[in-house]
């Protein structure tokens, strides 16, 4: 009988922008990079986040 292999399943981490965050204080706190949080949240402005704006970490 042979092993099933497990699958392991991606879980995506989400933070809601708060009053006062910036982009690189996001980036920082979750050890990523601006550049990263605006590929995966299709940011064009990282100046122009908005309070309550849910963003894709990983």
């Amino acid at each position: 009988m042979s092993a099933i292999p497990k699958t392991q399943t991606k879980t995506t981490q989400t933070y809601t922008v708060q009053k006062g965050d910036t982009l690189s204080e996001i980036a920082k706190k979750y050890n990523t990079t601006v550049d990263a949080l605006q590929k995966l949240n299709n940011i064009a402005n990282p100046s122009l986040i908005r309070i309550g704006s849910i963003l894709v970490i990983k």
